[in-house]
């Protein structure tokens, strides 16, 4: 089933290194390359449903995995690694434009070669492209998920200053969104090095999912209205702090950082606070923070257990009606039967004995 997932997401989205994602960028002014992710139209931006976003996540992940998912992501990243060896040759004989080694900076990203990535951009973002916001964004990125952290959030806060309002292959509702995005991922990146700096940052880490959404002093807290954490509930005045596009940024951060478990956990958490109908999707999502991802969280562990306690159960298999009568009456119309063949037997033998005499 999710090989089908996948493969119909790679037939939807064209390719895995098609159009643009959050925080990562290919230079196309084709209008056909698609971004992976939610929807942007001029009207709204609509998440991904469920399956789809988690098939599209696993493509991603497979990318970065050595053991991959599916001969359709083999496939995706011969393609990729191919395209890498291309334009690292173009880059070899100085014959690369800045547009390919964006891409390239793109395809290593996406293959876990964030240092390559770095070596490449650094250059162009300190020298003639410094104002050019797909070097920068994918130079913020690679840094990191290279895990230098300190130097992500002033090449993001730079891309922020040079964002275009028109841009080719990108519609303005797409830069729109994906500004808005990577918007929280600045504020991810600052919030999690302040965490960092406090004593224990390293277990207040674990513990809950990023502040992302809310002021700094009065964070989305994921409680119903009792202020205890309830399965598909959120309290009103928690609901308020979240932007309108809460959903769908989240899930855009996920696709572009696919190894991140916090954030995915939010991703689950966003999903309980949708309603009861979404209890168990929510479910799936923090049962696989745990297991597989292990990610250790004693809050986390507490919330899979209330999803876990209320999600909906699949109804009960009828067992159909049996063709043959119940064992009682089979037994009951035994005795019956006998009892009249008895009679029978008898009033025959008193006949006989009648003539006889």
């Amino acid at each position: 089933m999710r090989r089908i997932l996948i493969s119909a997401l790679l037939l939807a989205c064209g390719t895995l290194s098609g159009g643009a994602r959050a925080g990562v960028y290919l230079a196309s002014d084709n209008p056909a390359d698609q971004p992976i992710g939610p929807l942007v139209t001029k009207d709204e931006v609509k998440p991904l449903p469920y399956e789809l976003f988690k098939g599209a996540l696993d493509a991603q992940r497979g990318l970065l995995a050595d053991k991959l998912l599916s001969k359709e992501v083999e496939q995706k990243r011969q393609e990729i690694l191919k395209k890498i060896a291309a334009l690292q040759g173009k880059v070899f004989a100085d014959s690369a434009t800045v547009n390919d080694q964006i891409n390239l900076s793109a395809y290593l990203i996406w293959t876990g070669k964030y240092t390559e990535a770095v070596q490449l951009l650094d250059p162009l973002a300190r020298g003639e492209q410094r104002g050019n916001f797909m070097v920068l964004s994918n130079l913020a990125t690679a840094y990191q998920l290279a895990g230098q952290m300190e130097r992500a959030p002033g090449y993001l806060q730079q891309a922020r200053d040079h964002w275009p309002e028109i841009w080719p292959g990108l519609t303005p509702e797409q830069l729109k969104f994906y500004r808005q995005v990577e918007n929280y991922q600045l504020r991810q990146l600052l919030r999690r090095q302040a965490e960092a700096n406090q004593p224990g940052g390293g277990r207040r880490q674990h513990e809950g999912v990023d502040a992302i959404f809310g002021s700094a002093d009065a964070p989305v807290r994921f409680v119903g209205a009792g202020g205890q954490y309830e399965a598909g509930a959120l309290a009103p005045a928690e609901k308020e702090k979240l932007p309108k596009d809460a959903l769908a940024i989240v899930q855009q951060l996920c696709l572009w950082q696919p190894l991140d478990t916090r954030l995915y956990w939010q991703y689950g958490e966003l999903l309980n606070a949708q309603g009861p109908e979404y209890i168990n999707e929510a479910y799936k999502v923090l049962e696989e923070c745990v297991d597989p991802r292990n990610w250790d969280s004693t809050e986390l562990r507490a919330h899979r257990r209330t999803l876990l306690e209320n999600r909906p159960q699949p109804p009960a298999a009828q067992t159909p009606p049996s063709i043959l009568p119940e064992r009682h009456k089979l037994v009951l119309g035994g005795v019956a039967a006998v009892v009249v063949i008895g009679l029978l037997g008898y009033f025959q033998y008193r006949e006989l004995r009648r003539r006889r005499s």
